[in-house]
């Protein structure tokens, strides 16, 4: 254990900073294996139950107009609704 301490790079050395440097790049190199491992997994569970829903019950997908158009629409017909009322 001794001769570990007397091998090792005084703190703030080039030596010391350069393995600090190393370590660190080896963390986050495995941080995002570990992440990208999550993502996939998450994904193929995603994928396979969307499969399953759309396997068992086909029905067509329509997606709305945007959202901001859809809003101004609904305004505009509560507006009327106000106007006639009066």
């Amino acid at each position: 254990m001794a001769a570990a301490r007397a091998k090792a790079a005084n703190i703030g050395s080039a030596q010391w900073v350069q393995k600090e440097r190393e370590q660190g790049g080896e963390f986050v190199e495995q941080e995002l294996e570990e992440f990208g491992y999550s993502v996939r997994n998450e994904m193929e569970w995603l994928n396979e139950h969307m499969a399953e829903i759309f396997s068992t019950n086909p029905m067509c997908v329509v997606m709305p107009e945007r959202p901001a158009r859809v809003f101004a629409n609904t305004l505009q017909k509560f507006r009327r609704r106000v106007q006639n009322t009066w």
